[in-house]
């Protein structure tokens, strides 16, 4: 259940992307490929030094090396080399981590290009954030960090595979987005590219079938799901402007019901990501509500997310009139402190944050900010972040990217860092909790697909907010 859970929590990218182990261009014949012990050898060295020089609480190089090997034999279900781990304490040079290599190669019939992603994969389990993920291809870290900057170039819908179809299915057609210009709807499934039949590829394939430089152009042949009739949807790839704040039901493509009861002048905020231009939708918002006499706000962070630092902190900084927001601990271990200025949005409105146990990074710590500066009442579940600061880094030779927790964040109030604890606890089952991620979900869409929930799903935890704040605004 949990998977299902977080597929439907929408961050907003164009598309899904993968960030899976990946390896190198299959050859053409398999004399001209590389010699793998060379390859790992070189990844490795490159890999641990970065891991070395930016990961906060790094393991050893030696630790790295275990790992890596180990995945590299259960990559062909060989047992895995005896006093493994004695044998590569003693390593010390590189010299030594590559002879060391090349004398204990798996010899077996796996193809080298599977046996080298194993490899590449293994060497990261040692470090944060990691596990099985591997290297992040160049293309892909470069839509991470477009989506992260909210400015991503690509066809602007976000995938995934059909269950019923085996089809690429669009779940959102992002408004003002490419796709959704030419007439893509949520629910169509992709069954051609420039002509190139989807049927059987990953969704990684796919993604790379669709991905492209600003400027050129692409075609999908759709149809929706119980339609036989298809379409052709022609678009230029572009820059998808991404909204991150979102009302409590939408009433058209442009325009969103904010309060949850018509008749209380309490209004309902969701952040889905927090990115650049959330602090700007938050202003441009605030002039419209506050006309409309809206004396309280929900800030609905449940399963809100974001990987930067910066970004939370300018929407924090946003919403506080003053004060310590949180510190951050680099690798090097130095401590810098961040502080809002006394401007402040919705500030004579009494707020009420909706966190969860998803609710993570960047939605994390803008509750955490708002909560030790009793900016907000915190309602729901506690939250289970560690606080990580997870960054993408680059590495040499055009290997591609690694995500790798660089530093960690203390709060405003103690030492450290703790999960959120709601001043109100306010519990959720599965089935609750995934009746209100569908209707966001079905929300956050130019359009609800024809599955989607009409009316909004029972909400204890909303409820228990829009109490709270009809009690204050009342006082």
């Amino acid at each position: 259940m949990l998977h299902r859970i977080l597929a439907l929590s929408v961050f907003a990218v164009a598309f899904t992307i993968t960030a899976a182990p990946y390896a190198d261009e299959p050859a053409k014949k398999s004399a001209d490929k590389p010699d793998p012990v060379r390859v790992c050898s070189e990844r490795f060295w490159i890999v641990s030094e970065t891991v070395l020089d930016r990961e906060f609480n790094p393991p050893t190089r030696q630790e790295m090396f275990v790992h890596a090997v180990r995945s590299l034999f259960a990559a062909e279900n060989a047992e895995p080399l005896p006093e493994l781990e004695r044998k590569v304490s003693v390593l010390v040079n590189r010299e030594q981590f590559t002879a060391f290599l090349k004398d204990n190669w798996p010899t077996s019939m796996v193809e080298s290009d599977v046996l080298v992603a194993s490899f590449t994969s293994g060497m990261l389990e040692g470090s944060s954030n990691q596990k099985d993920q591997g290297l992040i291809p160049p293309a892909t870290a470069k839509a991470m960090e477009g989506a992260a900057a909210n400015r991503y170039v690509g066809t602007g819908i976000q995938l995934r595979k059909s269950a019923k179809d085996a089809l690429p299915e669009i779940t959102v057609a992002f408004p003002n987005g490419p796709a959704r210009k030419a007439g893509g709807k949520n629910g169509d499934l992709i069954l051609e590219v420039d002509g190139v039949s989807m049927e059987g590829l990953t969704l990684s394939e796919v993604v790379d079938r669709i991905r492209g430089e600003e400027g050129t152009k692409v075609s999908f042949t759709v149809r929706q799901p119980d339609e036989k009739g298809t379409r052709r949807l022609n678009m230029t790839r572009g820059p998808v402007p991404f909204t991150t704040v979102f009302g409590y039901k939408r009433i058209s493509e442009d325009r969103w019901q904010y309060r949850v009861n018509p008749d209380q002048p309490i209004a309902y905020l969701r952040l889905e990501t927090i990115l650049p231009s959330t602090p700007a939708e938050l202003r441009k918002l605030e002039a419209t509500l506050l006309d409309e006499g809206v004396k309280g706000i929900v800030l609905d962070l449940r399963s809100a997310g974001g990987g930067d630092v910066q970004p939370a902190l300018l929407t924090a900084d946003e919403l506080l009139p003053g004060g310590l927001m949180f510190k951050v601990q680099d690798a090097r271990h130095h401590i810098k402190e961040y502080r809002a200025d006394k401007d402040c949005i919705f500030r004579d409105c009494k707020t009420v944050l909706l966190v969860n146990e998803y609710t993570q990074s960047a939605g994390e710590l803008v509750a955490a900010a708002l909560q030790d500066n009793d900016r907000a009442v915190a309602v729901g579940q506690a939250t289970r972040g560690d606080g990580s600061v997870i960054s993408l880094v680059h590495l040499p030779n055009d290997l591609g990217a690694v995500q790798l927790r660089t530093g960690r964040v203390e709060r405003a109030k103690g030492k450290g860092w703790r999960p959120i604890t709601p001043d109100h606890v306010v519990s959720l089952d599965q089935d609750k909790s995934m009746s209100i991620l569908e209707w966001q979900h079905a929300q956050s869409g130019t359009e609800p697909p024809g599955s989607a929930p009409k009316d909004p799903p029972n909400d204890p935890q909303l409820a228990k907010a829009l109490e709270l704040l009809q009690d204050a605004v009342k006082k």
